[in-house]
């Protein structure tokens, strides 16, 4: 087993990744923009974990020119199964005392980023997650941690600082967000029941029900370009990711929510049917209702959800 030296904290920061080397933000390579800009980070005990799912593209190319390690999953299982392949993996391999999740489309702009992440977890050994404040490119909020009822606290707000606090929190999204290795063998790993989305929030309700702090630290901050590694203008792409996230959600809601969750939850997924989330083209705080193209169409996926996340449900309970 290879071992970090232990004079602080060890960290590997693991970035998930498929075609990052191929996917363009601004004509360059993101993997290699992320890569790239982990470099300015001024913690001293850290590794870099690239978790590939078998990319046809070069992106190995880009880990070993950047020395980190490459991590390539044989088979492309999907995400949440990839992931959890690659957890184990840098366990196995480095058994360091946390592990930064460090999505392949974010971007370090902090030199000390990490280390204020650490020193707020080396404060309570119960704390078993911490999150951050995430941004857009354009300096709005993204991510101020996820409040009861699994709402994104205020994304698309201009960041004026309101959010630059550090707080017990419902749960915290994994695109960017520190784990502690030793509450991650009590707890498990992802779930990966859940199709592509919703299992980081899982993680954190199932942290909770183990005794574990779920933490969001605002005053570390990173931006993060938001699924920039999905998009696709394949339409049977765009039909399945659509699927595959109103049916993780009303699963979730089924799973941890109360009645008004799940009233809420339907609410939601209806809406998302008809309407999607925009930030003001304008750079103003706030979002604005787009209409969506194919309307029937979606509620049809969408049934198709509940029922499937039903199902799902019913299986986890037992309940015939």
């Amino acid at each position: 087993m290879a071992n970090i030296k232990r004079k602080v904290p060890s960290v590997v920061i693991v970035v998930p990744n498929y075609n990052g080397e191929s996917i363009k933000f601004r004509k360059r390579s993101i993997l290699s923009e992320c890569l790239k800009s982990i470099r300015k980070l001024d913690y001293k005990n850290y590794k870099v974990v690239v978790g590939d799912g078998n990319s046809p593209d070069r992106s190995g190319d880009i880990a070993r020119r950047f020395g980190v390690d490459f991590f390539r999953n044989r088979v492309n299982l999907g995400p949440i199964k990839n992931n959890n392949t690659t957890i184990r993996y840098v366990i196995r391999r480095y058994n360091p005392d946390y592990i930064l999740w460090f999505n392949n489309d974010a971007l370090v702009t902090e030199r000390d980023f990490l280390t204020k992440l650490v020193e707020v977890a080396e404060s309570d050994k119960l704390i078993a997650i911490e999150g951050c404040r995430l941004l857009y490119p354009d300096g709005r909020i993204q991510h101020a941690g996820v409040t009861e009822g699994f709402r994104n606290r205020g994304r698309f707000d201009r960041d004026r600082g309101e959010w630059n606090m550090v707080e017990d929190i419902y749960a915290v999204t994994a695109a960017v967000c520190l784990y502690r290795v030793s509450a991650l063998r009590k707890i498990g790993l992802f779930d990966d029941t859940y199709n592509t989305s919703c299992e980081d929030v899982d993680l954190c309700m199932r942290a909770k029900e183990h005794g574990f702090r779920v933490i969001y630290n605002g005053k570390a901050s990173a931006i993060h370009l938001e699924g920039f590694t999905v998009k696709s203008g394949d339409r049977s792409v765009k039909t399945r990711d659509f699927l595959f996230r109103q049916e993780d959600y009303m699963y979730l809601s089924l799973r941890y929510g109360g009645i008004r969750q799940r009233i809420r939850g339907v609410k939601i997924l209806l809406g998302r049917c008809i309407f999607v989330l925009e930030g003001e083209r304008d750079g103003r705080s706030g979002a604005v209702m787009v209409f969506r193209s194919g309307i029937p169409n979606n509620i049809i996926l969408t049934l198709k959800a509940f029922a499937g996340a039903y199902r799902r449900y019913r299986d986890l309970t037992g309940n015939n």
